[in-house]
């Protein structure tokens, strides 16, 4: 987006910053990652949407082993095969820069700016391996379906068959009083 209110924020724009040297080259280096990887991400989610039938208020498809044998899937599997690639190369030249900007010290805490880089690098790789399993078979404890996200395209979206084990580790262990509330909300009269 163009424009006075567009401000650019992330990695890139702060080692852009620096001083010349061998960080603002590694950051050279992501930015050309980042912009390769970008232009991959609609038609993966595109690949998607093509998966699942426009059927007015519930566009939603479970992915299962019927849906990943259709051809549509490769399209998918395809898809996801190029932007993992490029992701794998954005987290690669992310390292890279931290590195660069650890050795160049061209900052006063050069450790801070290299743990940010570092953070960007691991949700980014965090997502690419979640996206990953969720393309490439989900365990049996693990429900993945689709959902049509506008006209084109889809998320992907996953949950625990089982969310007692989970609840238990995450919430209820090491308490000894847990509050829990439930509310249904209704929206233009919908219920």
């Amino acid at each position: 987006r163009a424009g006075r209110d567009h401000r650019e924020s992330g990695v890139v724009p702060l080692l852009r910053a620096l001083p010349e040297g061998a960080a603002t080259a590694a950051a050279g280096e992501l930015e050309s990652a980042v912009t390769a990887a970008g232009p991959l991400i609609a038609p993966c989610f595109e690949a998607l949407g093509a998966l699942v039938p426009a059927r007015g208020d519930d566009d939603r498809m479970l992915v299962d082993g019927d849906l990943r044998g259709q051809p549509g899937w490769q399209a998918v599997v395809a898809a996801w095969d190029r932007l993992n690639r490029a992701l794998r190369d954005v987290t690669g030249r992310a390292e890279a820069a931290a590195r660069a900007v650890e050795d160049a010290a061209v900052v006063d805490q050069p450790d801070v700016l290299a743990g940010e880089i570092q953070t960007a690098a691991r949700r980014v790789d965090d997502l690419r391996a979640r996206m990953g399993e969720l393309v490439a078979h989900a365990d049996e404890g693990t429900i993945v379906w689709l959902t049509r996200d506008g006209k084109t395209t889809a998320m992907i979206t996953a949950a625990p068959v089982e969310v007692g084990p989970t609840l238990w580790t995450q919430l209820f262990s090491g308490r000894r009083t847990v509050v829990a509330t439930s509310a249904t909300l209704a929206a233009a009269g919908s219920m």
